[in-house]
């Protein structure tokens, strides 16, 4: 079951609104569906009849509260996303535990009647940005935008949409051609609304009149003007017909920005007052052989009915209404109101002396349907897309502390090395010689020799492949590698058994010399990942250390990394056997180091049991959830899904490595090494890896 996250459907006094919530819900059957209210009108008791749950306001908080709540909001996000800390609450919380976001706004993203609209439309999308949530802008009239920063806004906001569906050919056609959006993202059909399915109890002779106060600023007229006008058609209608007026949209008083009353009783209330007439529910338009629409979402009612429908169109949203000999469009934004009442009474008239036998309704929902594939295809990445195929997920670390200890983190897929040759199941094992510089790939067949290969190797030769390549040509080995070289490998030598390592990325070998070079060290073998008073990082033989969360988080993972890694979208090794990587954040995390484990085949099931039952193992079964948390980000951003967070981390990383490219550059980050990353000198390292060793065993 998918956890759907509604946004943007800013009324439900307006029943059109109330419609598309509804076809969405019908499309959604079956899943969780929940709706985030910033600033709308919500009606908890039709929510809770479609099955849907509220998260925010059910109704607009001022607009001083409004502009704090989106500052805090935003900031305690920012704080969530950078720290870990400040979790999502409320709102957030469901946009946090949501797989996908559907915006249904209808016309609500556009500059008309003012920017605020498109301000409080993109808003509502960018907690989604943020968490790297898909979404899709559903059903929707788009544009225009006349300031430069909505535009820019709007263009952002849409481009990085996994989809779009316009409900008109203007829309269509300006995201395409104003807005330059990908033509394969953008689809156009029919309004959502078109996929309720309603019945109608037609009254012969009764036709529906639909009016809006907001339809005289179209037709060039005053508000008493436009009352003056509707009720000169309601007498032009009755002189053949009965006549009943309808309601579409019950308010509010006031909508975004300086738009007026929406209340449609307003109108009715006032035309009432200069001519007999009917007043009734907008469920009356079942009872009518005919109807009258200003608003378009009343009309699409009627017709999803099948009854005979002139809809009144004053905006370019009208431009996606059906074809058919049945529904009649009339611009009111031409002609006097005088003619305009002679056209659409005529227009009436024929409307209610049509036969009822070729009135299908259904085809006009089939050409919703590019609204449920849109729907059906938007998704969160599931497990094994994050992961690639697994049978097994654990976490874990080597039973010898002393392993563990000059482990990159728990020294598991050393322990698997020293399992299958000490079993005898592999005869020779490919891993790298972190006592040279840069660390050399090598062939292993004694155990003795696996200290000398623990750790990790973070900088690797050009031609570290061409080396492993031929010595994992010999029979029956095991290999240790990344998620480049065992992907390279197993497509040439498929019996070996393959230990895979996480990777984010690789650094060019002139990264570590750079950074060997402005600390004054001499430029030999290092261990990247050594445990030394609680932390870990870099260690040099001259005693001198870096803590990862420098050296790594605050240079080289954006300086020096070669740009065939920042297109690879592996990080977990998916071709290989067993997977090992670090589990951060997992409970059982200690500073001796705790191993995230994937296993993936049968293969790797044995090597893993093998290593449990000859004791070289402990590990706790944990689910694949745990170990994508684990890595989170980083299996976003290798997959593409970019939260706010991961664009500028791209960003950063891109500025980086065109630095880390240009000697005429190396000044720059010579600076950034001098204020962001301090190492220190340690005093007798061995005494204290030993007591550490000690205090473990």
């Amino acid at each position: 079951m998918r956890r759907v996250l509604v946004v943007n459907t800013y009324n439900f006094q307006n029943m059109g609104e109330v419609l598309q919530v509804e076809a969405l819900a019908n499309i959604l059957r079956g899943d969780s569906v929940s709706l985030a209210s910033w600033y709308s009108y919500v009606d908890t008791a039709i929510c809770d009849g479609l099955g849907i749950s509220v998260a925010g306001n059910t109704r607009p908080p001022g607009k001083i509260a409004l502009l704090a709540k989106a500052a805090t909001s935003l900031a305690r996000l920012t704080l969530y996303q950078q720290t870990g800390i400040a979790k999502p609450s409320g709102i957030l919380k469901a946009y946090d535990d949501c797989d996908f976001v559907v915006d249904l706004g209808g016309d609500t993203f556009s500059d008309n009647p003012s920017p605020v609209y498109t301000l409080a439309h993109c808003f509502a999308l960018l907690p989604a940005l943020m968490l790297g949530k898909p979404y899709t802008v559903c059903s929707q009239s788009i544009g225009p935008f006349k300031t430069p920063v909505t535009r820019a806004l709007a263009r952002y906001v849409l481009s990085n949409a996994q989809s779009i569906t316009a409900r008109d050919p203007i829309t269509y056609n300006y995201l395409k051609d104003n807005l330059s959006i990908a033509t394969d993202k953008v689809s156009l059909c029919k309004d959502l609304a078109f996929f309720t399915e309603r019945t109608a109890v037609p009254e012969a002779g009764l036709v529906g009149l639909n009016p809006s106060p907001l339809a005289h600023r179209y037709m060039g007229l005053t508000p008493d003007e436009y009352v003056d006008f509707v009720a000169t058609l309601v007498e032009k209608l009755q002189q053949t017909h009965r006549v009943i007026l309808i309601p579409h949209v019950y308010g509010p008083r006031h909508g975004l920005g300086k738009v007026a009353n929406q209340d449609d009783r307003q109108v009715i209330g006032e035309v009432a007052k200069r001519v007999h007439i009917e007043a009734g529910t907008h469920e009356d338009i079942a009872r009518c052989s005919a109807f009258v629409g200003f608003r378009m979402h009343a009309c699409i009612n009627a017709m999803s009915r099948g009854i005979p429908t002139v809809a009144l169109s004053y905006s370019q949203k009208s431009s996606g209404l059906p074809t058919a000999n049945w529904v009649k469009t009339i611009d009111i934004r031409e002609g006097t109101a005088t003619g305009l009442a002679d056209r659409i009474s005529a227009a009436a008239t024929d409307m209610v002396s049509l036969p009822s036998d070729d009135r299908d309704v259904n085809w006009m929902r089939r050409e919703t349907e590019c609204h449920t594939r849109a729907v059906a295809e938007l998704r969160a990445l599931t497990h094994t897309e994050l992961l690639g195929e697994y049978r097994r997920c654990a976490v874990g670390h080597a039973s010898n502390a002393k392993t563990r200890l000059k482990g990159a983190s728990g020294g598991v897929a050393t322990s698997l090395v020293k399992c299958a040759l000490s079993a005898g199941t592999a005869d020779s094992a490919v891993l790298m010689d972190q006592t040279t510089m840069p660390p050399r790939p090598v062939s292993v067949t004694e155990t003795s020799q696996l200290e000398r290969c623990t750790g990790s190797a973070y900088c690797i030769p050009e031609d570290a492949l061409k080396t492993m390549t031929e010595l994992a040509s010999r029979p029956d080995c095991v290999v240790v590698g990344l998620p480049c070289q065992v992907a390279a490998l197993r497509s040439r030598f498929p019996d070996n058994t393959y230990v895979g390592l996480f990777c984010s990325h690789r650094v060019k070998e002139n990264g570590i010399r750079f950074l060997l070079r402005h600390y004054q060290l001499a430029e030999e073998a290092v261990q990247f990942r050594a445990k030394a008073d609680g932390n870990t990082g870099l260690l040099h033989p001259q005693g001198f250390f870096i803590p990862l969360k420098m050296y790594w988080n605050r240079f080289l993972n954006y300086c020096f990394i070669p740009r065939g890694c920042t297109r690879c979208h592996d990080l977990t090794a998916e071709d290989a056997d067993i997977s090992i990587g670090d589990a951060w954040g997992l409970s059982g995390t200690s500073e001796l180091g705790l191993n995230a484990i994937v296993c993936r085949t049968h293969r790797g099931e044995e090597l893993l049991n093998a290593a449990l039952e000859r004791g070289e193992i402990e590990i706790r079964d944990v689910s694949p959830a745990d170990i994508v948390r684990t890595q989170r980000n980083y299996l976003l951003l290798k997959k593409g899904r970019l939260n706010f967070k991961l664009r500028v981390y791209s960003l950063l990383r891109a500025v980086g490595m065109g630095a880390s490219q240009h000697r005429l550059l190396h000044p720059i980050l010579h600076f950034w090494l001098a204020i962001a990353v301090r190492g220190r000198r340690l005093q007798g390292q061995g005494s204290v890896e030993e007591s550490r060793v000690a205090a473990s065993s």
